[in-house]
């Protein structure tokens, strides 16, 4: 392996699945942003920004180590921005 998730990335899926990589990681962080950005004080917004930190924080990590390559943290990644997305899609209900 490359010990860089990034480099794997474009290793393995060339220039445009790299591209789709970081694509993801961005609309991902960019939708937690906003969403902390435009909840209220209380335990959503806090969850929407741990969700933040915590995919930020393991994209730094996936510079010096291929982390989706280990099967536990690639499961906790998922989890981390499904619960992001979830999170977005009921404080929307609510407020509809």
């Amino acid at each position: 392996t490359t010990e860089n998730m990034y480099l794997m990335f474009a290793a393995e899926t060339g220039i445009t699945g790299f591209a789709c990589a970081l694509g993801l990681l961005g609309a991902v962080g960019k939708n937690l942003w906003r969403l902390y950005r435009r909840l209220p004080r209380g335990p959503s917004r806090d969850l929407a920004i741990a969700s933040l930190v915590a995919v930020v924080g393991l994209s730094i990590n996936m510079l010096t180590w291929d982390a989706l390559y280990d099967p536990s943290i690639r499961v906790l990644f998922w989890t981390i921005i499904g619960v992001g997305l979830a999170l977005a899609r009921v404080t929307a209900e609510e407020r509809a």
